[in-house]
Parts: structure tokens; sequence; C-alpha cells
């Protein structure tokens, strides 16, 4: 039992360090001017609490412009 307890132990510490850096150190990549405009698009269509069709109208009318 100890062994396995030991097993586990040492892949969790493995599998942190692993992925603590991927997720710890991120860099802040800036948008392009495309998805600039779909996340703007997007936060107005939720303001405006559009659901379905209405919102695929909106967006489409608001990533053409």
């Amino acid at each position: 039992m100890r062994g396995l307890m030991s097993l586990v132990v040492a892949f969790s510490i493995a599998g942190s360090a692993c992925v603590g850096p991927a997720f710890g150190a991120e860099e802040k990549k800036e948008r392009t001017p495309q998805q600039q405009r779909m996340s703007d698009c997007n936060k107005t269509a939720a303001q405006k609490e559009l659901k379905g069709d209405d919102r695929k109208q909106f967006m489409k009318s608001c990533l053409s412009n």
C-alpha cells in the first residue's frame, strides 16, 4: 500500500510540474482586430439579451461593419 501511495504522489508532483508552467506563465497575446470585433459584438449581444435567430442576425450585421 505504501508503494502505491508513493507512486500516486510521484505522479501528482510530475503532473503538476508538466502543466504548471503552461497555466501559470501564460503570455498575454494581443487580439487581432477581427478577434476584438467578435468580442465587442458578443458583449453587445449579451447586453441586449439576444437569443437564437435574433442573435445570429445581430452578429452577422455587427461583424460585417
